[in-house]
């Protein structure tokens, strides 16, 4: 049974204020937004449409399947655009969405709710996402928000880079505070020069953007991490469901095939060597989520730096090809010694952003908390023995960390994988629970 925290009540109950349509929970990641939203539409009626990032849908799903309790509405999940909408509460992509089928479907249904994650999205106003979504230019009669008579956004970074990003969604939503012109907006409210490229910003204006924000405080529910340290645990493990793309259909024939000798290893066995390749296959359907994932938080400036645990080096290659922008710091079996110090140092006082580590290599003796920089860590897949997810989690979770550690366990989702990975990290969970702090010496 999910109990929500204080600040989700919380939360849940400024969406439903009757304060005007538009709402926006501004919560930093890991403090529970989408959970606060599921609980409010638990109290609306009629069709939902809820539009996010694409690696987010099944999360979604799950967490919507899992709080709506009683309620008989259906859920769904646009997966192509040519998918019929039948679902009551329906869940698509952004891109999915915005395609002209799709868009053309969407927008002859009602829906009284419309909750746009990662609002930050939209922040563009010569994308097509941003156009067909709220409205501009030949979409200005037929958006996917016309009709709504609530609009929730959620986001931990409203502004990734300066606060005209907001302007797009603001100035649909809340038209009478905001001037009619992004020019207008920028001219008012922030410092510039112009360029070939359009206006450069480098700041704000001290007297007039105090006085918007101010007049933004109705509409705004705004949450820092360190707000709410008294409601989150320690170190939060979380289940977070993934597409496996084109690998999925291969890997759940060999779940089915293998299903006895899986369950037998999650029980206590010895993995054998058509359970360990599954594995391997499952991990590498995994990698498009993760770079997704990370990508997008690290451009949205959710956090400084992030560990990324996996087991198979060749998925660790993938990983650092994917992710090789950021700085990434590798630490597996075949990297020893001065290399391996160095790959910490680099992440842990440099300036690598990614840390990417072998469970059982990278699990002991080093710490990766990055002296408060790093609470964040996705797991690809955990390992067997849940005493060593629990040593790798406490390389962050450690002496130093100055934060609540939040640690994301992929899975497949409506897969065997789903199955293992939430047994795994109910034992690890317990075993945090029965030992207190993870951090020892190891």
């Amino acid at each position: 049974m999910f109990t929500p925290m204080p600040h989700q009540k919380d939360g849940y109950k400024f969406l439903l204020k009757n304060t005007g349509f538009f709402k926006l929970l501004n919560w930093a990641m890991g403090t529970g937004k989408t959970a606060a939203a599921c609980l409010a539409l638990r109290e609306t009626e009629g069709q939902a449409l809820i539009l996010c990032k694409k690696i987010a849908t099944e999360h979604w799903r799950r967490e919507l399947e899992m709080l709506l309790g009683d309620d008989d509405r259906t859920v769904q999940v646009i997966k192509t655009a040519k998918d019929k909408v039948v679902g009551d509460i329906i869940i698509a992509s952004y891109p999915i969405s915005t395609r002209p089928i799709m868009h053309s479907t969407l927008t002859k249904n009602e829906y009284p709710t419309v909750i746009l994650d990662e609002v930050q999205s939209l922040k563009n106003l010569r994308s097509l996402q941003t156009k067909a979504i709220l409205g501009y230019g030949h979409f200005k009669k037929k958006s996917l928000v016309t009709k709504a008579k609530n609009v929730w956004a959620l986001t931990g970074t409203p502004a990734p880079n300066d606060p005209s990003e907001m302007y797009p969604w603001l100035r649909v939503f809340l038209p009478d505070l905001m001037p009619r012109t992004l020019e207008k907006f920028i001219e008012k409210y922030l410092k510039s020069y112009e360029t070939p490229w359009g206006p450069k910003i480098v700041g704000v204006n001290s007297i007039t953007m105090p006085a918007l924000m101010k007049s933004l405080e109705p509409y705004f529910f705004h949450i820092n991490k360190e707000d709410v340290l008294h409601d989150l645990p320690p170190m939060q493990i979380a289940e977070i469901a993934v597409d496996g793309g084109a690998l999925m259909k291969q890997i759940l024939e060999g779940e089915e095939e293998l299903k006895d000798e899986i369950l037998e290893t999650l029980a206590g066995g010895n993995p054998g060597e058509h359970v360990a390749k599954l594995r391997r296959l499952i991990e590498m359907a995994k990698v498009h989520s993760v770079r997704d994932m990370v990508n997008s938080e690290l451009a949205d400036g959710a956090y400084q730096k992030i560990v990324i645990f996996c087991h198979h080096r060749s998925v660790i290659l993938d990983l650092v090809h994917a992710l090789d922008d950021w700085g990434v710091s590798v630490v597996h079996g075949g990297i020893t010694g001065d290399a391996r110090q160095k790959a910490v140092d680099d992440f842990q006082t440099g300036s690598n952003r990614i840390f990417v580590g072998q469970i059982i290599a990278a699990g002991t003796s080093i710490t990766l908390h990055a002296d408060g920089l790093c609470t964040n860590a996705i797991v690809l897949n955990l390992d067997w023995t849940p005493g060593n997810n629990a040593q790798c989690f406490a390389r962050i979770h450690r002496k130093g960390q100055t934060g609540n550690v939040f640690i994301r366990c992929l899975h497949l989702a409506d897969s065997l994988d789903q199955h293992v990975t939430a047994t795994l990290a109910r034992k690890t969970r317990m075993l945090d629970q029965i030992f207190g702090e993870t951090d020892g010496t190891a």
